[in-house]
């Protein structure tokens, strides 16, 4: 699994679109709250959707696009291309992705900690030895963190958070000062470990009110809206015979085949009738940029408003805005 951004193109349902496209065009039922895993300040509740692709791969493999979005700010979404076994359950495949930030923040730690990122490489000999000696030590302390943490029941944790007693539970910078401050002589040792007490407390006082404000910020968005339904864009057999007197004849099929006027017709409509762009445009309905440049012609000469009226006043009329490379000609 790896984070993409949101322009990555991906092909899904034959044709391909950006994530962020693809992403905005799912209904609310492709979007389910889940849990990526506990974290510092809770449960990480995001909403998750889970959306195959139709991309080449092995056999008894595939590919996915995993979303990530949160409750409180739909618009600030994260991406994830997944690839493992078909069977894959998207539960599996939303905590491998909260796993991935449990592996980054445990490498900035070792940074910080142990030196992880402090070694000149010279030889390749004395550098593995130096990272090895560093997870090694950095290992150690996260095995004294989990010890250090309590193996109660779900309900008894719950309950202990609420505490205002509760020391927030230790992590590995805090296990380093534990352990400077067990070298410490005469009347610094106490109030190394006092100071230490002092801030796991207000640290838990921190953690208990982020937890709720999320509560309630989950409260306020309860899920995203369902999308409007988006009219088809195929075009019938009554609509053809009104429209296809009005288009100019089509040369005869020499050399470059020839994309058939209805085709290219359809595809127009359907980039017209959803918020997509035109490079999106499925694959059934031929190129985008013979549709894009057939309808610029078609508006120019003024053709386009006389199949608008012969479609009926349910069609679609505003121009849409090019991309920066669309101005390519192609054979009409």
């Amino acid at each position: 699994m790896v984070g993409v951004l949101p322009d990555q193109v991906v092909v899904c349902e034959g044709r391909r679109q950006r994530a962020k496209a693809l992403a905005a065009s799912l209904p609310a039922a492709g979007w389910v709250r889940r849990s990526a895993g506990g974290g510092s300040q809770g449960e990480r509740v995001h909403a998750w959707a889970c959306v195959p692709l139709d991309e080449e791969a092995p056999p008894e493999r595939g590919r996915w696009l995993l979303v990530r979005r949160p409750l409180d700010a739909p618009e600030d979404c994260a991406y994830f291309r997944a690839y493992g076994p078909v069977a894959t359950t998207a539960e599996e495949l939303v905590r491998v992705a909260g796993a991935r930030w449990a592996v980054e923040e445990a490498l900035a730690q070792a940074k910080g900690d142990v030196g992880l990122d402090q070694y000149e490489v010279r030889r390749w000999g004395a550098w593995h030895r130096y990272v090895t000696l560093c997870l090694l030590g950095h290992a150690s302390r996260a095995a004294v963190c989990a010890s250090a943490r309590p193996s109660a029941a779900p309900d008894q944790r719950r309950q202990e958070a609420r505490s205002p007693r509760r020391l927030v539970a230790l992590r590995v910078p805090e296990v380093r000062r534990l352990l400077l401050a067990l070298g410490e002589e005469g009347d610094r040792r106490p109030f190394r470990l006092g100071w230490s007490r002092w801030r796991r407390a207000h640290q838990a006082v921190a953690q208990r009110c982020h937890s709720a404000r999320r509560e309630r910020s989950r409260a306020a968005h309860p899920g995203p809206r369902a999308l409007p339904a988006v009219a088809p864009s195929d075009l019938t057999d009554a609509e053809w015979e009104r429209v296809w007197p009005l288009l100019p004849p089509q040369p005869p099929p020499v050399g470059r085949r020839n994309h058939d006027h209805r085709t290219v017709l359809s595809g127009i409509l359907w980039v017209l009738r959803t918020p997509a762009p035109w490079r999106e445009m499925p694959a059934r309905f031929g190129n985008w940029n013979t549709a894009f440049v057939r309808y610029r012609l078609w508006r120019r000469q003024g053709l386009w408003q006389r199949i608008i009226d012969a479609l009926g006043p349910a069609t679609p009329s505003p121009p849409r805005r090019p991309p920066a490379d669309a101005d390519a000609q192609v054979s009409l």
